[in-house]
């Protein structure tokens, strides 16, 4: 198995590539900012495409831009044939209405161009519901508890909740509307270690990042932890769930830390839970001052010296430590397109 984190500015977007059958096979995790599509993503997909291989599920794991606007803008264009993409998994708000509400509700549907604009050679003012019922994949809830078979991996949905879900199809507009303050003005990386350590762990629980899809994705022998926004209170609750507990860790080969390695979605209490040596980052650190030092400290805490940190933009990487702290932590670069993680 292995995974490209792609040089997405401050978003996601994964692809995980297997060998099944004889042929290589693809997952893709979200699509970064709309200027990812056109940068890097696109590029990705035309391999694939090329290659005759497939994609074999498109996980969506929120509606945050920095996730979805690839995405969007993937459907926009007519440069890459969808019907590479076997499934999605995409909990829209029309999906969630009509699981809760009985009712459709296309005032939240996602908007994939705008009246005016011709850069589309078919109808305008489509959206990503009406895209997805126009190739036919088949929609259910994504939750807490569901397990998927993709040609011999094995996946298990941590987050979000069913109650979670609900929450937020009763908030859909309330909290699309809002605009969320992060706490940080600056960045703490000119702050030590052992300093930040004394720092007590608090959690943001906004809608958007609780209800998004967490997951571990199993394949033969080895796991990996896709945690995509989410907060750890919900992904304990999900582990738990599986059987997993400070006593029970899973062990797996790599964790993708939660938002850009936020301080506020990784936990002592998580940490304790996972056995774990490697721990990607996402982000070229433009939005939110992430990644926070904050979240090193507390991996540190619990691991033995050096930790293993992985990141997609080397700048932000060099950026965070400090020279003395460089000993504490084994860096790695995933800027280049082309570096794969071998699992």
């Amino acid at each position: 198995m292995r995974i490209k984190i792609l040089p997405a500015f401050h978003g996601d977007s994964i692809i995980i590539s297997f060998e099944s059958d004889g042929t290589t096979k693809h997952i893709l995790i979200d699509g970064g900012p709309s200027a990812a599509y056109r940068c890097v993503l696109k590029n990705e997909l035309k391999k694939i495409q090329d290659n005759e291989e497939s994609i074999e599920l498109l996980i969506i794991t929120h509606i945050d831009d920095d996730h979805i606007g690839g995405i969007i803008k993937l459907f926009e264009y007519d440069d890459i044939d969808k019907n590479i993409i076997k499934k999605i998994w995409f909990n829209s708000g029309n999906i969630l209405s009509k699981e809760f509400s009985k009712t459709e509700n296309e005032k939240r549907e996602i908007q994939i161009t705008d009246i005016g604009d011709v850069s589309k050679s078919y109808k305008q003012g489509i959206t990503l519901e009406k895209e997805i019922l126009k190739y036919g994949w088949k929609q259910e809830i994504i939750k807490t508890g569901n397990e998927n078979n993709i040609s011999g991996v094995k996946i298990k949905v941590l987050t979000p909740s069913k109650e979670t879900l609900r929450e937020l199809n009763n908030n859909w507009q309330k909290e699309g509307d809002k605009k969320v303050k992060m706490a940080a003005t600056g960045n703490d990386h000119s702050l030590s270690i052992d300093k930040l350590l004394e720092n007590a762990f608090v959690e943001h629980t906004t809608l958007q990042n609780k209800s998004s899809i967490s997951f571990i994705i199993e394949f033969d022998d080895k796991k990996i932890l896709m945690l995509g926004d989410a907060i750890s209170s919900e992904i304990i609750k999900g582990l738990k769930l599986l059987g997993y507990s400070e006593n029970n860790k899973i062990v797996t080969n790599f964790v993708k830390l939660p938002h850009h390695g936020s301080k506020y979605n990784l936990s002592y209490e998580l940490l304790k839970m996972i056995e774990c040596d490697n721990f990607i980052v996402s982000t070229d650190g433009t939005r939110h001052c992430l990644p926070d030092k904050e979240t090193f400290a507390r991996i540190i805490t619990y691991y033995p010296e050096p930790i293993n940190l992985f990141f997609n933009y080397k700048e932000i990487a060099e950026k965070t430590f400090l020279p003395e702290e460089r000993k504490r932590v084994n860096l790695f670069f995933l800027e280049a397109t082309d570096f794969i993680l071998e699992v």
